[in-house]
């Protein structure tokens, strides 16, 4: 806890305070308004330190305070003050972090921009602001360091220094994540994380393991769709069992937090689906339980992802009142009260909702065009249920928006409205397309201004 204060009886009590408040160490920037000399200075920290006895950190902050904490100024203070453990420099002579780390002083750098170059001369680290708001890219450099990878650590300083990235993550609850199609440089490049979509081997993922964040459990297995909500008591325990065989496979990646599932077929009748055609409602809370309950022994959250409709060549120039949807292939959890429902029904603490913001988009194109943008931000309307996002663009109004696009965000025509509430989520954002780096950063300008 910081104790200094402009006069020392003012910075003895903070002391006395912090200390009986259980903290483990104290710092303290040296009296400021009038200049005490350097035995005044000694005589300042020694009776803080001696009202907290704890390990003491002086803090060198010299464009605010006037005063400069030296070597020659520490080294008497290491005499005189027995709890004196260290200091935070934010003063601008680099070459001090040196000479205190020579003295046995833990140093810790007070500016973020320079904390690989601190570390290489004998920092213990860094305490600055921006890491405070942002801690993932600052601990991507300690973590390079003390692997002795130092060209990790350089690209990841370089990550962390650049002002517009630190902005991004300071506004967003959850650090942000791509597919991982942008692969392992891109991704530390903009200090993203990732997620192994189905389209990935679940073991072969070890590459991008420090980077993975949320696997998607299967939802088709030759050709065949699971169906956990399957009366077909047979079927139903396969589909269990293979989306669990996934789950433990995908719990072996030690920054895995979330598992995304698909809902099962209400109904589905392609002619490969020779089993498990339809699922009944009750059977689908059961199974999710399920699914559920085994996610929790790993410490995972399973999180339930809005499907989108099916719009196939059949039907894709159809107007949308000519469609009659109870005849055609649907999963649960399409429609927005259905999706919210169901988690609400399931009533499990580790279950919460994937928003697929492309799946939406098909969603509306089952209605007329003025109805349509109420339709996806319905999708929006119980915020709090939401802790994953599949986050894309679509076309809603246009034929391009039956078709699950996966479109660079404001390459479509979602509202900006519908952005901006989706940035403001207390939930784990994954932009789930990759095009290359020149529209992800324009992606990421997008979402800057939002």
């Amino acid at each position: 806890m910081h104790v200094g204060a402009q006069t020392t009886a003012r910075a003895a009590r903070n002391a006395e305070h912090a200390a009986s408040a259980g903290v483990e160490a104290i710092c303290a920037v040296p009296p400021f308004f009038g200049h005490l000399g350097d035995e005044g200075v000694a005589d300042y920290y020694r009776t803080v330190a001696a009202a907290a006895d704890l390990p003491l950190f002086a803090y060198n902050l010299p464009q605010a305070t006037g005063v400069e904490l030296t070597p020659d100024l520490m080294k008497p203070l290491q005499d005189k003050v027995p709890q004196l453990t260290g200091l935070k420099h934010s003063g601008y002579d680099m070459n001090n972090v040196y000479l205190f780390a020579k003295m046995g002083l833990r140093v810790f750098t007070g500016m973020g921009r320079l904390m690989l170059p601190g570390l290489t001369v004998g920092a213990a680290g860094c305490v600055d602001g921006p890491p405070c708001l942002a801690p993932e890219l600052w601990v991507a450099i300690w973590d390079a360091y003390k692997a002795r990878d130092l060209d990790r650590a350089e690209e990841a300083q370089a990550r962390a220094s650049e002002e517009r990235t630190v902005a991004r993550y300071t506004e967003l609850k959850h650090q942000l994540g791509v597919t991982s199609a942008a692969g392992l440089e891109t991704l530390r490049r903009f200090g993203l994380n990732t997620e192994a979509s189905m389209a990935d081997d679940i073991d072969e993922m070890d590459e991008l393991a420090e980077v993975l964040v949320s696997a998607h459990a299967p939802a088709v297995v030759d050709d065949v769709r699971l169906n956990i909500a399957a009366p077909d008591a047979d079927f139903r325990k396969m589909s269990l069992e293979v989306i669990v065989d996934y789950i433990a496979r995908a719990a072996r990646y030690p920054n895995v937090k979330q598992i995304n599932m698909h809902f099962a077929p209400k109904r589905w009748s392609d002619a490969a689906q020779t089993v498990g055609r339809e699922g009944t409602y009750d059977l689908l809370i059961g199974g999710i339980r399920q699914v559920a309950a085994f996610c929790e022994r790993h410490d995972l959250e399973l999180v339930l992802e809005n499907l989108n409709s099916y719009w196939s060549d059949d039907i894709k120039e159809t107007p949308y009142g000519e469609v009659d949807w109870s005849s055609r292939n649907q999963y649960f959890g399409m429609a927005p009260e259905e999706w919210q429902q169901i988690v609400i029904d399931v009533d499990c603490a580790n279950v919460g909702l994937c928003l697929d913001s492309s799946h939406v988009v098909t969603y509306s194109h089952r209605f007329p065009e003025e109805r349509r943008e109420e339709r996806v931000l319905a999708f929006l309307s119980r915020p709090e249920l939401i802790r994953h996002v599949h986050w894309n663009d679509n076309y809603l109004y246009d034929a391009r928006g039956r078709d699950d696009s996966h479109a660079p965000l404001d390459r479509g025509s979602l509202p900006t409205e519908m952005h901006r509430r989706i940035k403001y989520l207390d939930a784990t954002l994954l932009l789930e397309h990759f095009y290359d780096v020149e529209v992800l950063e324009e992606e990421l300008a997008f979402i800057d201004s939002l």
